[in-house]
């Protein structure tokens, strides 16, 4: 589906597993890049909020803060972005995309 180019199969599908299981951070930030790419990241907040709501460690997590600097450099926020990829740098199953995601940040 992903190289298809089919976004809303894709979008439906990641959806269906998220209102399953909000706090699954590799499926959020995957959704995250699909609405971006179909102009719909105003959708990204709803679960961001899921996530929160469904676990009270969520803004403890690494793989929260990863999603929610992507949706913020996404969203335009870049200064807000870093601080949560910086909360999630140290980690190591999200640490090398948060770091490259802020070189990026930071070249820009």
């Amino acid at each position: 589906m992903f190289r298809k180019q089919d976004y809303d199969q894709a979008v439906y599908h990641f959806q269906l597993l998220l209102e399953r299981k909000p706090d699954n951070y590799a499926t959020l930030s995957r959704l995250i890049d699909l609405l971006r790419r179909a102009g719909k990241l105003e959708e990204v907040p709803r679960f961001l909020d899921l996530a929160e709501k469904y676990s009270s460690r969520a803004r403890l997590e690494p793989g929260f803060h990863y999603c929610k600097g992507l949706y913020l450099w996404y969203t335009g926020e870049p200064n807000d972005a870093l601080r949560h990829f910086n909360k999630a740098r140290k980690d190591s199953d999200w640490g090398q995309n948060a770091v490259y995601n802020m070189i990026e940040i930071g070249r820009a």
